[in-house]
């Protein structure tokens, strides 16, 4: 047996060892262990146990999150069936994520408390430590396609973070963590109930680190050669170029304020700040340029629970959410002749919404759900490369902006756009014996500027014996172009002028106004079974049918005079170009064991996905990129006297296809090697108020790698992590 194996196996038996044999087994109560018998709210957006609901549901429970030392929504993800995530891959969002087969950082939905807290115009941003989870009572995530509740961009899961009531927290808490290479964070929550009528919660938290130094790591994956222009100009010569940097940093704030038990009223915050040089290659990107991209979230709600009478009830909500790529957000790259003094980018977006349901108890068998969501919307889709920081202040045409190359002849065409959107849903739920019940529903959405959609669902819920639940499901949605993707522009001339005085470029990225809504169907089925009172095994499999996949193509032919004064040589925009099927399922596992004084926990999964993706434009069919046909992931939590914890995590992800195509073979996708990863979590209460913790993540110091974007910039082989060894302390002031 190799070493590393043997270091995995006495991990993982050390709790058994400090068992004795003569210990009394105490029954642990049913609910302490199924997800199915906890309340849930994200699938009909009201509550309802989780085994009644028509989706499949995986909740993360508060007391999961601290003894697993997650400290950020990606943490949890990770642990997850069926969700792959590729660290260091994008320089606009760094990590990236697939969830059963389908590749898409704006595929899915995040919520706090059932507001929506992502992009509100569906950009691909950054989930990393931007979305804290320390102030999370639990998180609820749904799989599979939700419109018909959520509208646009609800297409492979909704995830709902629900945070502590005020009288949970009933005072402060704070958490502080150093680890390696200069990394810090602080974390923060409040609460106090105010007397009868009055509850207010806050909190926050900032994190700063340089990150591993992966050119050092991983010397041949960033072996530096001289920066060299397309053109053939030498800017960097090899001896004069700074290594690898991967420094980033976060923070985030909140606020809820709640009046007579009914009425929120609430704000969210969050940065992320990170290198837009991430997962480029050596060749391509000028790692010492002072280059990041930094993408800011905010929202603010007003929130008022409806209770009418004892059948019915319901909510009515206004919010305000805004997204922006900052001003001081750049790039110094090869597309821009490595320019240090230039690369300036910016993004916004935001949505104005007013939303209402009402559901109706008509039998106590019989459930109607009926909902209205009013839209405004408001873009400035990411900018070509700028000069200077954009201005939020000045209106987009007042920028005073030119294109590279152009001697400020040409000004920049700066798009900005609104648009509207009416989305209106029903939902009937019936449980027709104690063993049956079904849901049917739909959804309609009328848009400005896309054509309108329509999205049925179809569940049926069956409970043959009792402890035992599955469930047939059919549903539909939608993912709307973004601005990004339907009106971006990019692309630089070369100075030089032709016959015509025209100055020219060889490429530019055009927009596409006529872009569609990828649309998906997915049938499911889960089972979940509660074996003992100690054991409870679950088996999921689906099957996706992505159509209208939108990515890059050549344009028809060139659209050469896009920009008055320039002529261009090759154009592309984002057209709907491709379908994909994804199917696949998992077996995943919750055991749990109570000794006098000291508690086992296992848990796991294992996750296969499997499918195709085939483009019109060129008519090769892929792979799925992104995904591990398998994954492993493996946990166990052992408590002592309720004072100290071990976990350790084990994950085996298997070989993963990458997005770019084999030199020799256009239908076949580069593959990234299957790893092993062992990560290690440690706690202990002190005393009455602090407890000190102790992370260990790739304990083992593996070498690695995930996949890359799909560009011809990026790297292929993502170098990862080497083993980080951080630690902090949770102290609560007051009871």
């Amino acid at each position: 047996m190799s070493s590393p194996c043997r270091y995995i196996l006495l991990l993982l038996t050390l709790p058994w060892h400090s068992l004795r044999a003569e210990e009394r087994l105490i029954d642990l109560p049913l609910e302490t262990l199924m997800d199915m018998t906890i309340d849930i709210t994200t699938a009909s957006r009201y509550q309802e146990k989780s085994s009644d609901t028509p989706s499949t549901v995986i909740v993360v429970t508060k007391q999961q999150i601290q003894e697993r030392g997650y400290l950020n929504l990606s943490q949890v993800l990770q642990d997850l069936p069926n969700i792959d995530i590729q660290r260091y891959a994008s320089q606009l969002t760094s990590d990236q994520y697939s969830i059963r087969g389908i590749a898409k950082n704006n595929g899915f939905l995040i919520l706090q408390d059932g507001i929506r807290i992502n992009s509100p115009t569906g950009e691909p941003i950054p989930v990393n430590d931007n979305f804290p989870i320390h102030y999370a009572k639990q998180i609820e995530v749904v799989y599979g396609p939700a419109s018909v509740m959520y509208g646009a961009d609800a297409l492979t899961a909704v995830i709902n973070i629900i945070t502590d009531q005020a009288e949970d927290i009933n005072g402060v808490e704070t958490k502080g963590v150093v680890g390696e290479y200069n990394s810090y964070s602080h974390y923060v929550k409040a609460g106090k109930q105010l007397g009868e009528n009055v509850a207010i919660i806050a909190g926050g938290h900032y994190k700063e680190s340089d990150n591993p130094d992966l050119g050092g790591d991983y010397p041949n994956d960033f072996a530096l050669h001289d920066l060299v222009t397309f053109g053939g100009q030498t800017v960097t010569p090899a001896g004069d170029r700074t290594g690898y940097r991967g420094e980033s940093s976060s923070h985030s704030a909140y606020a809820k304020l709640t009046l007579y038990k009914d009425l929120d009223i609430g704000i969210n915050y969050s940065m992320f700040k990170g290198r837009s040089d991430i997962g480029s290659r050596p060749d391509y990107a000028d790692y010492g340029a002072d280059a990041y991209i930094n993408t800011g979230l905010g929202t603010a709600y007003a929130n008022y629970r409806l209770h009418i009478s004892d059948k019915l009830s319901g909510f009515i909500r206004a919010n305000y959410s805004w997204y922006e790529l900052t001003p001081d957000s750049r790039f110094s790259n090869i597309y821009n002749d490595f320019t240090r003094s230039g690369g300036y980018k910016y993004a916004s977006g935001e949505r104005k919404q007013l939303e209402a349901q009402l559901q109706y108890q008509i039998h106590p068998a019989h459930t109607l759900s009926a909902g209205i969501s009013l839209e405004d919307y408001y873009a400035i889709p990411k900018t070509v490369d700028l000069d200077h920081p954009y201005n939020p202040d000045r209106e987009p045409n007042a920028q005073n902006a030119f294109y590279a190359g152009t001697n400020d002849a040409l000004p920049v065409k700066m798009q900005y756009f609104g648009y509207e959107n009416i989305g209106t849903y029903l939902q009937w739920s019936a449980n027709w014996t104690s063993m049956l019940s079904t849901t049917a529903a739909i959804r309609y959405d009328g848009n400005s500027i896309y054509p309108n959609t329509v999205n049925p669902k179809l569940g049926l819920v069956f409970k043959p014996v009792d402890k035992v639940v599955a469930k047939l499901l059919y549903g539909t949605a939608f993912l709307a172009p973004s601005p990004m993707f339907s009106r971006e522009h990019y692309g630089s001339f070369s100075g030089q002028q032709n016959a015509q005085g025209q100055y020219s470029g060889d490429f530019f990225n055009i927009p596409n106004p006529a872009l569609k809504p990828e649309t998906i169907d997915t049938v499911e089925f889960n089972t979940d079974y509660q074996i003992t009172d100690q054991l409870t095994l679950g088996v999921s499999a689906y099957a996706n049918w992505l159509d209208g996949i939108i990515s890059p193509t050549l344009t028809p032919t060139p659209v050469s005079h896009y920009i008055p004064g320039g002529f261009i040589a090759t154009t592309q925009h984002n057209d709907n170009i491709g379908n994909s099927i994804a199917y696949g399922g998992d077996l995943h596992f919750n055991y749990q064991k109570q000794f006098s004084g000291s508690v086992l926990k296992l848990w796991g999964n294992y996750s296969h996905a499997d499918g195709a993706l085939s483009r019109s434009d060129s008519g090769f069919s892929t792979g799925l990129p992104d995904v591990a046909a398998h994954k492993v992931k493996l946990g166990l939590t052992y408590t002592l006297q309720d004072k100290y914890t071990i976990t350790p995590k084990l994950y085996w992800i298997g070989a993963t296809n990458s997005w770019q195509t084999q030199a020799n073979d256009p239908a076949e996708l580069q593959n990234v090697p299957s790893y092993v990863r062992l990560d290690l979590y440690l706690s202990a209460k002190v005393m009455k108020n602090l407890s000190l913790f102790l992370n260990v993540s790739n304990l083992l110091d593996q070498r690695y790698y995930n996949t890359g974007d799909r560009y011809d910039s990026s790297l292929v082989y993502s170098p990862q992590d080497p083993r980080i060894v951080s630690g902090g302390f949770i102290y609560q002031f007051g009871d």
